[in-house]
């Protein structure tokens, strides 16, 4: 397998995830908690054991901005930069997990 399928693997996984967490119609508070808990998790879980590309990355991270921010996987408007919103919680931001700082 090469490192194109195993992003499409990724991406795959994670849209999955998504759409059945789209489906449950979340405050901004709640899907906080499912990113950073959840879809992070099992994303890391993935990476450590099948690898994968910044390319894939930076697409799984695309999708959860867009599942944080709208509760689904459509293209939003971002109320906030990624990078605050990242950033910790005495910094103003709100303490999310970065999935390109932290592979």
């Amino acid at each position: 397998m090469d490192l194109a399928d195993v992003d499409k693997f990724l991406l795959e996984k994670v849209q999955h995830k998504l759409n059945y967490q789209a489906s449950t119609k979340l405050l901004l508070v709640g899907r906080k908690m499912i990113v950073n808990s959840i879809l992070l998790s099992s994303l890391w879980y993935f990476v450590s054991v099948w690898g994968g590309t910044k390319k894939g990355i930076l697409g799984i991270n695309h999708l959860l901005n867009n599942y944080f921010w709208a509760g689904s996987n459509h293209n939003c408007r971002c109320q906030i930069a990624w990078d605050q919103c990242c950033g910790k919680k005495k910094d103003w931001g709100l303490n999310l997990v970065d999935p390109i700082e932290a592979t």
